[in-house]
C-alpha cells in the first residue's frame, strides 16, 4: 500500500528509534509462536463462548495462514468485519504473518463503511460471520469471502511463513467518525508493538496478568491490546456486547488483573460493583483514555479497590504517547495526562493552551487517501492531534479540541470545562455540551444530558445546581436537551459532539427566558410563518417557514387543525411538510385550556421514552400563565394514516396489537421511581367524581342513550358508589404504571402500515395496569368478539408485559383485577354528555355489558 503526501518522521530520528530499542526486528514468532512452546495449556484468549490456549491459538493460525496463502494474492489486503471473538484475534495474526494488509471493521459498521474500506487497498478476501455477510449483503460485491469457521478450522496448516517486513504497511483501522469521512490510519508492526510496549511499560505488564477488552478489535485500542498480551503471553478476555452486571462477573470468573481502553466501561463496572457491594476485585490496574476521565471515578478506585490508575493519551494515529509513569504516586497519578511514553516527543504549537503536536516510534504510517496526510503531518514527521493542551515540566495535560469552543458574543466558552461542571448534576448519566447558531449571539451554548431521572430536570434546576459549582454566568448553557437514550460514542468511548449537535430527536428541550417562544393564543398565530419559524426553531434550527397552506379542522373542546408548510429552502431532514397543531382556540375550548398541559407533558417527557407508537411532536409547551398546552404533530393522515372513531369496527387482532402498545407504554413506567412525584402524572380519578357525576349518569341512564346498558348495571347511584370505591382502591395501588387512561377506538388511529397507534393523552396518569386493559378490551369490541376473545387478549397483554421485562401479574390474579378497568371506562361514558348520542349508547352498551358480565360493582364491594 502507497501512502501519498504524508510527512515522514525523519531518517536520523527512525534511526535512534531502532539504536534506543524502541523499533525492533525481532520475528513475530518470538510473540504467540513463542509463548506456546512455553506454555501451550496456558489460556490465551477467552470469549463469550470458549476459552482458546496457547497451543490451540498456534494451530489455528497456522491453519488460517495456509487459507489465506490460498486466497489471497500478494500484497492484497484482507478486510476483517468483526465482532469481539477469539477467530478474529486468529484471522488477525494469520493476515500480519503472510505480509498482507489486516482492514479492520467492527460488526457495528454498515455497508458504506464496507464499501470505504474496500477502497483503501486491493482487497482480496473479506473475513466475517455469515450473519454480518448477509446484513451487510457482501454477496453484492465482488470479493472472496470467508467466515471465520472455515478460516480457522482449514484442512491444512502452515507454519514456514517468512517473516513480514516490521517497517511496512500492516494494519489499517478507522477514525471513529467524528469528522464527516471516517480516516484510514495505515500502521506497520514498528509502530503498532511500540505502542503495546508502552502501554506494557505503563501497566508493568507480564505473563501473570489477564486483560479485559471490551472495545472492539476494529480500533487501535484493540490492536495494541492483541500485541500487548499475546506478545507477552498474558491474557485477554473479550466481551463483545458490554453489559455491566454480566461483564462484571466474567471480569471476576476469570480473574483479570488490568483494564485498558473507554472510561465509561470502568464506570460501569465501579458502578455495578457498588450496587453489589462488592469490596474487592481482583484488577490491579486500571488504563483509561480516549475521553475525559472524572476524577471521582479514579479515587474511587484507589481507595476502595486498591487499583493503581494509569492515564493515558493517545489517538488512532499515535497510541499510548503520554502515560502515568511506574513511579508517580498519589495525586500525581490522576492530575495529568502523564508524561512522553518511550522515544515519544510533545510540542505545543502557539502559545498557552496550544495545538499538541506528537512524534514518536507509535506514530502511524499515515493516512490512506493524500488530502488527509498533507493537513495532518507536518515537518519533521510531526502529527497535529487537533488537542489542546500544556506540556510543562515533561508532562502533558490536554485541556480540549480545537473546535471544542463556543464563542457567545466574542467570548469563548471551553465544552470540556463545562462537560467536567455538568457531570455533577443530579443523576446526570452522561453530558456533551455543544455549539448552537444563534441570530443574536453568533452561537449559544446547548448542553445535552442524559439523566436516570429526566422528569427532575428543569432548566432552571440545571442553572442554579452550574451555577452553584461555580460557573460563570456567561458561562451557563441556554439550551438544555434532556436525551433518553445513552449519548452516541465512538468505538473507543468518546461522546461524538457532531452526532448528539446533529440529532433531530425527539428530545426534550429546555430554553432560557430569551429563546422561548410564547404559546400561541389564537390559531391564526399558530399557523403563521413568523410564530412556527420560532416555535420550530428549537428542534430544527435555522428553519424558515415560508407558506402555510391550511387543511381541515375539526373543532369540539378541543381543535385540530391540519396544515401544510413550504420553507424558504428545503424543509429540514426529520420534518415533515405535512403537521397537525391542537390547542384550546374556540370559546367552548378556552374554559378547559389547562386539560392540554398532561398531552404536552407527555409528548415533550415521555412519548419517545417509552417507545409507544403515537404521534410524533415537533413541538409541545405550556403558556405559564394561561396554562393554555399546544402541541404539533406530524399529520399522519397525509402519511397514508387513518384516524378511527370511538365505534370504529375493531376486530381481535386489532385489540391485540393495541394491547402491545399499551404493554408497551405500562412496562416502560411499571413502579418507575423516577416517575414517582412526577406532578403532572399524579392521578386523577378523584375529579371524575367532583366535576361530573350523578346528573350526567341519571341523564344517559334515563334516556335511549342507556338502553342498552343490562338492568342490574343502570343505577346511577350504585356506579357513582362503585367508582368511588375504585377511586379508594387505586389511590397507592402498587404495581402501577404511567396509563393512558382513555383508550377507547377513538383515541387510536392506524398508521400507513395499518398498525394500531394511540393518541389524545388528556388523561394520562400514574394507576394500575387494568384502568387501561379492561376499559380497551371492553369498549373496543362488539360484546360477541369482547365475550370470545377477552381471555385470550388478556393473555396476550401479560405476555407482553413480560417481554418488556415487567414480572407480571398471574393470570388468575389479573382477571380478577380485569373488572375494575371495565368499571373506570362505564363510569367515563356514562358522565360524557357532549359526544353524539349514537356513540355514547355503543360505548356505553359495550361497557354495560363488559360490566354485568364480571359483575364489576361486586369487584369494588359496591
Amino acid at each position: 500500500m502507497k501512502l501519498v503526501g504524508v510527512e515522514p518522521v525523519p531518517s536520523e530520528v527512525q534511526a535512534r528509534y531502532v539504536t534506543e530499542g524502541w523499533w525492533s526486528d525481532a520475528p513475530l514468532r518470538d510473540g504467540l509462536e513463542a509463548q506456546a512452546d512455553r506454555g501451550p495449556d496456558r489460556v490465551a484468549v477467552s470469549d463469550a463462548t470458549s476459552r482458546w490456549t496457547y497451543g490451540r491459538m498456534r494451530d489455528a493460525v497456522d491453519r488460517a495462514v495456509a487459507c489465506l496463502r490460498q486466497r489471497v494474492p500478494p500484497g492484497a489486503a484482507v478486510l476483517v468485519i468483526a465482532p469481539l471473538i477469539a477467530p478474529a484475534v486468529v484471522a488477525y495474526h494469520a493476515i500480519i504473518r503472510t505480509g498482507a494488509l489486516a482492514v479492520m471493521l467492527d460488526r457495528r459498521c454498515g455497508r458504506s463503511d464496507v464499501e470505504h474500506a474496500l477502497t483503501t487497498a486491493p482487497t482480496g478476501l473479506v473475513v466475517t460471520t455469515p450473519e454480518l455477510a448477509e446484513r451487510l449483503d457482501l454477496a453484492g460485491l465482488d470479493v472472496d469471502v470467508v467466515d471465520f469457521d472455515s478460516l480457522v478450522h482449514w484442512h491444512e496448516a502452515c507454519s514456514d511463513w517468512d517473516e513480514p517486513d516490521p517497517s511496512g504497511p500492516a494494519a489499517v483501522v478507522f477514525t471513529s467518525g467524528t469528522t464527516s469521512r471516517p480516516k484510514a490510519v495505515v500502521h506497520s508492526l514498528h509502530t503498532l508493538r511500540a505502542g503495546a510496549r508502552n502501554m506494557a511499560d505503563a501497566l508493568g505488564l507480564n505473563a501473570d496478568d489477564a486483560a479485559f477488552l471490551s472495545t472492539p478489535l476494529a480500533t487501535i485500542t484493540g490492536l495494541v491490546q492483541i500485541h500487548l498480551t499475546l506478545d507477552r503471553g498474558a491474557g485477554l478476555v473479550l466481551e463483545d456486547r458490554f453489559d455491566p452486571a454480566a461483564a462484571l462477573d466474567r471480569l471476576r470468573e476469570n480473574a483479570v488483573t488490568v483494564i485498558g481502553g473507554a472510561p465509561v466501561i470502568m464506570e460501569e463496572l465501579f458502578k455495578e460493583a457498588l450496587s453489589q457491594d462488592l469490596t474487592e476485585l481482583p484488577l490491579r490496574a486500571v488504563s483509561l483514555g480516549g475521553a475525559p476521565i472524572p476524577r471521582s471515578m479514579l479515587e474511587l478506585g484507589m481507595t476502595r479497590y486498591g487499583i493503581t490508575p494509569v492515564r493515558v493519551y493517545g489517538s488512532s494515529e499515535v497510541p499510548v504517547a503520554t502515560t502515568t509513569m511506574p513511579g508517580d504516586e498519589g495525586d500525581t497519578r490522576v492530575v495529568d495526562d502523564g508524561a512522553c511514553a518511550g522515544g515519544t516527543e510533545v510540542r505545543i504549537l502557539g502559545e498557552g493552551p496550544g495545538e499538541i503536536l506528537v512524534r514518536g516510534p507509535m506514530r502511524c504510517l499515515g493516512y490512506g487517501e493524500e488530502e488527509d496526510n498533507r493537513h495532518c503531518f507536518i515537518e519533521g514527521g510531526w502529527y497535529r492531534t487537533g488537542d489542546l493542551g500544556r506540556f510543562e515540566n515533561g508532562r502533558l495535560t490536554v485541556t480540549g479540541r480545537l473546535k471544542e469552543i463556543v464563542s457567545r458574543k466574542g467570548l469563548k466558552i471551553s465544552l470540556p470545562e463545562i462537560d467536567e461542571v455538568a457531570r455533577d448534576l443530579p443523576e446526570a448519566e452522561e453530558v456533551a455540551a455543544y455549539g448552537v447558531p444563534d441570530p443574536e449571539t453568533g452561537e449559544r451554548l446547548a448542553l445535552a444530558v442524559f439523566s436516570s431521572a429526566p422528569e427532575a430536570l428543569s432548566f432552571d434546576s440545571v442553572v442554579d445546581r452550574l451555577l452553584a459549582s461555580g460557573l460563570a454566568k456567561w458561562k451557563l448553557p441556554e439550551q438544555i436537551v434532556v436525551w433518553d437514550r445513552p449519548l452516541p460514542r465512538t468505538g473507543t468511548g468518546k461522546i461524538q459532539r457532531r452526532l448528539v449537535a446533529a440529532d433531530p430527536g425527539p428530545h426534550r428541550t429546555l430554553l432560557a427566558p430569551r429563546l422561548r417562544v410564547p404559546v400561541p393564543n389564537t390559531l391564526a398565530e399558530l399557523m403563521s410563518p413568523a410564530w412556527l419559524s420560532s416555535a420550530l426553531g428549537d428542534r430544527f434550527p435555522g428553519v424558515r417557514v415560508a407558506k402555510v397552506t391550511p387543511g381541515a379542522v375539526v373543532s369540539r373542546v378541543s381543535t385540530n387543525a391540519r396544515f401544510r408548510i413550504e420553507c424558504d429552502e428545503d424543509v429540514p431532514g426529520g420534518l415533515s411538510p405535512h403537521l397537525c397543531g391542537k390547542g384550546y382556540f374556540t370559546d367552548a375550548g378556552r374554559p378547559t385550556r389547562q386539560s392540554g398541559v398532561h398531552e404536552v407533558s407527555f409528548y415533550r417527557e415521555l412519548a419517545a421514552a417509552t417507545g409507544v407508537r403515537t404521534l410524533r411532536s415537533v413541538y409541545a409547551d405550556v403558556d405559564p400563565k394561561t396554562r393554555h398546552g399546544v402541541v404539533i404533530t406530524e399529520d399522519v393522515v397525509a402519511q397514508g394514516g387513518s384516524f378511527l372513531t370511538p365505534t370504529s369496527d375493531y376486530s381481535p387482532q386489532s385489540a391485540a396489537q393495541s394491547l402491545s402498545q399499551l404493554a408497551k407504554l405500562h412496562a416502560a413506567t411499571w413502579n418507575d421511581p423516577a416517575l414517582a412525584a412526577t406532578p403532572w402524572l399524579a392521578p386523577r380519578l378523584e375529579a371524575n367524581l367532583v366535576h361530573r357525576g350523578m346528573a350526567e349518569i341519571r341523564g344517559n341512564f334515563a334516556s335511549d342513550i342507556g338502553a342498552g346498558v343490562p338492568d342490574e348495571v343502570r343505577d346511577a347511584e350504585r356506579l357513582f358508589t362503585a367508582y368511588r370505591a375504585l377511586v379508594e382502591q387505586v389511590r397507592d395501588t402498587s404495581p402501577w404504571s404511567v396509563v393512558h387512561g382513555d383508550p377507547h377506538v377513538g383515541n387510536t388511529y392506524l398508521d400507513a402500515d395499518g398498525q394500531p397507534s394511540l393518541l389524545d393523552w388528556q388523561l394520562v396518569q400514574r394507576g394500575p395496569w387494568y384502568l387501561d386493559v379492561g376499559y380497551h378490551i371492553a369498549s373496543v369490541l362488539t360484546v360477541e368478539d369482547r365475550r370470545r376473545h377477552e381471555k385470550d387478549l388478556l393473555r396476550h397483554y401479560l405476555g407482553e408485559l413480560r417481554a418488556g421485562g415487567v414480572e407480571a401479574p398471574a393470570s388468575d390474579e389479573a382477571w380478577r383485577s380485569l373488572p375494575l378497568g371495565v368499571l373506570h371506562g362505564l363510569y367515563l361514558w356514562s358522565i360524557t354528555s357532549l359526544v353524539e348520542p349514537p356513540v355514547r349508547s355503543a360505548l356505553l352498551h359495550r361497557l354495560g355489558t363488559a360490566a354485568a358480565d364480571h359483575d364489576a360493582y361486586a369487584a369494588v364491594g359496591a
